[in-house]
């Protein structure tokens, strides 16, 4: 597969567009200010759990067309982290972090399995993300009644 140009670039706008969508239905008291900025803030805070919503459903989809293969040509393939950033057209440079050992402990992780990370690793992080943005959206608006 060819890496699409800007991949993580779209999946971010996707996301995004997918959380100013969400944000529509929050409902916000006083005037246009307030609920334009309790929508704004709320839009901020659904973004990367749309992210990881849509990396889910990308797993899924990864999950579908490797069962496909497997069905078709009698193959399972391996897909790693790092062939999908590759077909996200994400570079990493492990010599970025200057940290000893970190750069290993990232390669190490970009050759995890991609369908073990899509579908196990993000469904637990999109419930943290909305356990803080439950906590979050709570604690605004207390601070926005009073």
């Amino acid at each position: 597969m060819h890496p699409v140009e800007g991949g993580l670039w779209i999946a971010l706008g996707a996301s995004m567009a997918l959380a100013a969508l969400a944000s529509f239905n929050v409902q916000a008291e006083g005037n246009f200010v307030q609920r334009a900025g309790v929508r704004l803030i709320s839009c901020l805070g659904l973004t990367p759990i749309m992210f990881a919503m849509l990396g889910f459903v990308g797993g899924l989809a990864l999950l579908a067309w490797q069962v496909y293969q497997y069905l078709r040509f009698g193959n399972w393939p391996s897909w790693k982290i790092a062939h999908i950033l590759y077909v996200l057209d994400a570079k990493f440079d492990p010599h970025l972090t200057g940290l000893v050992g970190l750069d290993q402990i990232v390669l190490s992780m970009l050759d995890w399995s991609a369908l073990l990370a899509l579908l196990l690793i993000l469904p637990g992080a999109t419930i943290v993300l909305l356990g803080l943005l439950a906590w979050f959206v709570v604690s605004s608006s207390k601070t926005i009644r009073q």
